[in-house]
């Protein structure tokens, strides 16, 4: 990675142009470090501005602004041959995507209810009027509108309703289609 001027562009001089116009400045040299390649053949890297020191860039080759020379940072990233290479993102696990998709589960009161049916809605009014039932859960099963998969108290229901974490994912999908 370059840090200091490459050899190669020592001659330039770090300059900066300011058009009138739209009052920006323009880089017209550059030093440029830590390239790495990023996907669709970019490439992201840090130049160094001359009015504001090291900044975050993107070398798009298909990139028409002319702020920065995109084909000069490109041959003297070629000619350095220190660009780091792309290395796409490890895909989630199917744990890791089930757990985001949990997170992102919800659905009304109303939902729930259809999606429970009626006896098994006409059982959890039993098990929340039960003498033992902490007061706390028989709010979140008369008073909640929006129920979260995860929520602590959900949980509890689910646990109280005898559902494996199959049947509850499964009835958080079918209630999200009504």
């Amino acid at each position: 990675m370059t840090d200091t001027v490459d050899p190669i562009l020592e001659d330039i001089i770090m300059t900066d142009t300011v058009d009138p116009i739209v009052e920006e400045a323009t880089v017209t040299a550059l030093v440029y470090r830590k390239a790495k390649h990023i996907s669709d053949g970019r490439i992201d890297c840090e130049i160094e501005h001359p009015m504001h020191g090291w900044i975050p860039y993107t070398l798009d080759p298909a990139d028409t602004d002319t702020t920065v020379d995109n084909d000069e940072l490109l041959a003297a990233m070629t000619e350095a041959d220190d660009v780091e290479a792309y290395i796409p993102p490890t895909p989630p696990t199917a744990e890791e995507e089930l757990a985001t998709e949990r997170e992102g589960m919800s659905c009304t009161r109303q939902q729930g209810k259809i999606a429970l049916g009626e006896a098994a809605w006409l059982s959890l009014v039993a098990i929340s009027e039960a003498p033992d039932m902490p007061w706390g859960l028989r709010v979140a099963i008369e008073d909640t509108t929006v129920w979260r998969r995860t929520n602590g108290d959900m949980q509890a229901l689910i646990w109280a309703m005898n559902l494996t974490e199959t049947e509850a994912d499964d009835l958080f999908r079918l209630a999200a289609t009504l």
